[in-house]
């Protein structure tokens, strides 16, 4: 049985490694958890193949369980989101899956995410904001609302640039423009 306050991060297949065990602070004190995180993953990191295989595993991982969360939420079956994507309920499946090792497109993410009327966001980013992502994963963060619950849009225009945060100046004057 494992402690309470062990973190267990994915198994990389492609590196034959071990589950690797983070100790986390007893105490529950989620800020010195946070930091215990931070400081294994970024020394782990230094390695070009463990990096590379850290991106794979949290993709497969992120992907999964946001797909599951998500439909979970809305109190959908597999077979419910297989119709609304026009999927079949065992790729549904496969998809929630964070050992499927298959590759999942940009286009079957375009279709759930429109199934669930949410944005999709696929981007490159340093390896500090995986790992603040990572360290920081709690199940709110998989709470995405649909278009109708997304409270933030309600009271500002869409061409806002509080609502561009991640643009620079001058691709957000040219989306608001």
């Amino acid at each position: 049985m494992r402690a309470s306050n062990t973190r267990v991060l994915p198994r990389v297949r492609r590196l034959k490694e071990p589950k690797l065990r983070v100790r986390l602070p007893a105490h529950g004190d989620p800020i010195s958890a946070v930091r215990a995180m931070k400081r294994f993953l970024s020394k782990s990191l230094q390695g070009k193949a463990y990096r590379d295989a850290f991106v794979r595993a949290e993709i497969a991982t992120t992907i999964a369980l946001q797909i599951k969360a998500l439909r979970k939420a809305r109190g959908w079956n597999q077979g419910r989101l297989a119709g609304a994507t026009e999927m079949t309920q065992g790729r549904i499946s496969l998809l929630e899956n964070p050992d499927y090792e298959g590759a999942v497109n940009v286009r079957t993410l375009e279709h759930i995410a429109s199934a669930f009327d949410i944005g999709l966001v696929v981007r490159f980013a340093p390896f500090s904001e995986i790992v603040d992502w990572t360290s920081t994963l709690t199940a709110s963060r998989y709470a995405i609302p649909d278009f109708a619950h997304d409270n933030a849009l309600q009271d500002s225009s869409p061409s806002s640039p509080a609502l561009l945060p991640n643009t620079t100046p001058i691709l957000r004057r040219n989306l608001t423009t």
